[in-house]
């Protein structure tokens, strides 16, 4: 990956050039040590966009996966003055994988479109987009049914990987919750505002918190001799993405994803 443009001499580069039939720039590479040289690109004046700006061009290197190389910028002049200038030359190489992590709340039954998943890249270079075979296209997506889904995740430097999401039924907690019962978030995902509404099996002293996937908290409260309570979220100066809510009472800890999607 490189910028490049090319100027005329006069005006201080704030006039690109247009360039003659001999003017040619050419990128080869050698596998010999530079002995001998391949072409992998010719810019001239059927494919030069003329410009005074820099125009980056990314080049595939994987037929030479593994070797050594030389990169070579060669430039034949034909006539008129003008300047060639070349920046930012990047040779990057791809992971072999993003270390990607899913994040998944499944599916509340088994034709319930109400699961959600988030992959989260470790590796790679950002910012990513992301293709689901579903057709989604951010790093979380909704409304998911029970089944298997892969995204196809790029980052800024055109690496690729693609990941598998199993997305199940999801499993009910409120049968082994000891004080802990109802956690109801709406609507979710939402814009900005949501209704978290809570309920304890009996009066407890409670910690109620909206955490960040960094574990850190946005929110918090805390009620004594509770047995219900009911709380405004505001995400809507945070960042879209998964957000958890949770609830604490004594060693009993209990969890809700909130999602937060303009």
């Amino acid at each position: 990956m490189f910028d490049y443009r090319f100027v005329d001499f006069s005006g201080n580069g704030q006039t690109g050039t247009t360039l003659s039939t001999g003017d040619q720039f050419y990128i080869e590479i050698s596998t010999d040590c530079g002995q001998n040289f391949t072409t992998i690109l010719n810019i001239n004046s059927t494919n030069h966009i003329t410009s005074n700006l820099l125009r980056r061009i990314s080049l595939p290197l994987d037929d030479y996966a593994g070797q050594a190389i030389v990169v070579r910028f060669r430039a034949t002049w034909s006539s008129g003055d003008y300047y060639l200038d070349i920046d930012n030359i990047n040779i990057k190489r791809c992971p072999a994988s993003f270390d990607v992590t899913a994040d998944v709340t499944g599916a509340s039954s088994s034709t319930a479109q109400n699961g959600i998943a988030t992959v989260i890249p470790g590796a790679g270079v950002a910012p990513y987009t992301y293709e689901w075979s579903d057709g989604q296209s951010s790093a979380t997506a909704i409304l998911l049914g029970v089944g298997t889904y892969t995204v196809t995740i790029t980052d800024a430097v055109g690496c690729q990987d693609v990941v598998e999401v199993e997305v199940d039924i999801a499993v009910g907690t409120d049968d082994i919750a000891d004080q802990i019962g109802q956690i109801d978030v709406m609507p979710n995902p939402t814009t900005g505002l949501t209704q978290l509404n809570v309920a304890f099996r009996s009066a407890v002293d409670a910690r109620i918190q909206v955490i960040n996937l960094l574990g850190q908290p946005l929110m918090q409260a805390f009620e004594r001799n509770v047995t219900s309570a009911q709380y405004q979220l505001d995400l809507s100066q945070y960042a879209n993405g998964i957000y958890l809510v949770q609830i604490a009472v004594d060693n009993e800890v209990k969890t809700a994803k909130l999602v937060k999607m303009d």
